[in-house]
């Protein structure tokens, strides 16, 4: 709930939301980006925009992406749904599978979990009115950018009022066919406050009128709200306004924050040296955080974290987003975590990742540690215990996320043997997660390097499965077929990989023009899914 001090000097622009909020009450959707540097009032805005929504009896959804969760498909939008009914919940579960990749490697999950999650919304839509806001747009990821961009060419067809908000920087491709998508027209760019706003929210925030002392310092904060924000509040603890004879508020002499930087250096010094340490294991798992994953890090209990986080709360670093914390404004969460070095950074990212695993913390929540744990060039490398949770994980990750895959399974497959079972299979991974990217060539390289040393038939049904993928991306059918062949020749195939098998070799048949022997090779295809009772061969 933002306070009336983040609104002052956006009359314009409330009225204009207000006007759109009406429209969708009335049916009408509309899509618009709101757009501004750190700090300029955004968030504010679109949190006033989204308390009004709920007034006019709208349901609002807030998601929010962070720099951290780039490589997990969909995962803002997911959190903000997260609590739909029963009905809708199982939509929620079938996203949720393809993510994990549990309906076949056909199927590229991502892509296909998008259109779920676009009908999922257009079915809200259809009950109520419905306000949907992404914060952070410039940090989501590329599938979530591209749900947004779809609701928003089809915003005149649902109760929608979209809302992104995001930064100008930094500049991507997809955020600019969103900008497309929007139109100029709707595309809300803040500026900093004008001066008699300034003015104002210094008045308010120093509970008097401005001095010029006070307005001369403020004129720094090149009027973002924020910056203004954070500079008061550092002149309070340090007791350095005092009201002139005048009446005025003023500046008293000594020393005083001279930027954004330490303005927020000198909130978070304020804080006690055990609070701040907490604090930085927060930074370590992104802008928000469950407080239980603190505790996991930390390796203590939640109940030695509560004085903590109600100190940090009460300082204003902390505040609370449904079952999570979140830091008041990224910068603060950025000025903890560069304060610690980088080395250290890498090295407590890959403790975080093995307590997470160990505790059996959600696979995305794992996976984000440890991409941070190999930031650097001199990360450590993967132990036996994250070693097995990757293999564990590795489908799911190969589902959600082919990039991150690659970057987790090419650590990995550096320190463990292709001659192991374990060696073999995350191999296997890689060389799926090379195919799901496009990088085929290298796929089928390592996928045909693996089939030499192994013997287990249902891992050489895999690897076969994607040599021939790779082949036939490539355009070489005839080559895919023989991969094809010699899997199906292969002995103990079981039933639900023969037919799957089979299906490959029916479309590898029609793109080679025999569509007589595709369609016999269909219908053994479909027998033996039958007999197997494998619905996706079936399918």
């Amino acid at each position: 709930m933002p306070d009336d001090s983040g609104l002052i000097g956006r009359d314009a622009e409330l009225a204009q939301l207000t006007e759109y909020v009406d429209a969708v009450v009335s049916g009408v959707g509309r899509a618009v980006l709101i757009e501004g540097e750190p700090g300029i009032g955004k968030s504010s805005i679109a949190q006033a925009t989204a308390e009004l929504a709920e007034q006019r009896g709208c349901h609002v959804y807030w998601a929010a992406a962070d720099e951290l969760g780039q490589a997990l498909p969909l995962r803002p939008i997911l959190d903000a749904f997260s609590w739909l009914d029963s009905a809708a919940k199982t939509r929620l579960d079938t996203i949720q599978k393809l993510l994990r990749g549990e309906f076949g490697t056909m199927i590229e999950p991502a892509a296909a979990a998008s259109e779920q999650v676009f009908a999922m919304v257009a079915e809200v839509c259809d009950t109520s009115p419905v306000v949907l806001v992404v914060d952070d747009l410039q940090w989501a990821d590329p599938a979530t950018i591209g749900v947004w961009e779809r609701l928003a060419h089809s915003v005149g067809r649902l109760s929608l009022l979209l809302v992104g908000v995001t930064r100008p920087v930094p500049q991507r491709a997809d955020l600019l066919a969103v900008k497309r998508a929007v139109g100029d027209r709707r595309v809300m760019k803040l500026d900093r406050l004008p001066e008699i706003a300034v003015e104002r929210l210094l008045g308010e925030l120093s509970h008097g009128q401005p001095g010029k002392s006070l307005l001369r310092i403020a004129a720094d904060a090149a009027g973002n709200p924020l910056y203004l924000t954070e500079l008061v509040a550092a002149l309070i603890r340090a007791e350095r306004l005092a009201v002139s004879d005048g009446g005025e508020v003023e500046v008293a002499n000594g020393p005083v924050p001279e930027s954004l930087s330490s303005a927020i250096a000198d909130r978070l010094d304020f804080l006690r040296s055990d609070v701040r340490d907490v604090l930085r294991a927060a930074a370590l798992l992104g802008v928000e955080f469950l407080v239980a994953d603190v505790a996991i890090v930390r390796n203590c209990r939640v109940a030695d974290l509560v004085q903590p986080f109600d100190e940090a709360r009460r300082s204003g670093v902390l505040e609370e987003a449904g079952d999570k914390l979140v830091f008041r404004h990224p910068l603060i969460r950025a000025a903890l975590y560069e304060r610690i070095g980088t080395s250290v950074r890498s090295a407590w990212h890959g403790d975080a990742a093995r307590a997470l695993a160990k505790a059996g913390a959600p696979v995305h929540r794992v996976a984000r540690q440890l991409l941070q744990a190999f930031a650097t060039p001199d990360a450590t490398p993967l132990d036996e215990s994250l070693l097995d949770w990757l293999t564990d994980a590795a489908p799911t990750l190969v589902a959600q996320s082919p990039q991150t895959a690659i970057d987790l399974l090419r650590a990995a497959c550096r320190h463990s043997s292709v001659t192991s079972a374990q060696g073999a299979w995350l191999a296997a991974r890689l060389a799926e997660a090379l195919y799901r990217s496009g990088n085929s060539g290298e796929a089928e390289r390592i996928a045909r390097h693996v089939m030499v040393v192994v013997s287990d038939s249902d891992l050489l049904v895999d690897l076969h499965w994607t040599v021939a993928q790779c082949r036939a991306f490539a355009g070489r059918a005839d080559e895919s077929l023989e991969s094809l062949s010699e899997a199906i020749a292969l002995p103990d195939v079981s039933q639900r990989h023969r037919a799957r098998l089979l299906v490959l070799a029916a479309r590898a048949h029609r793109d080679l023009g025999k569509v007589t022997v595709a369609g016999e090779m269909a219908q053994k295809a479909l027998a033996t899914a039958q007999e197997a009772g494998d619905t996706w061969a079936l399918a």
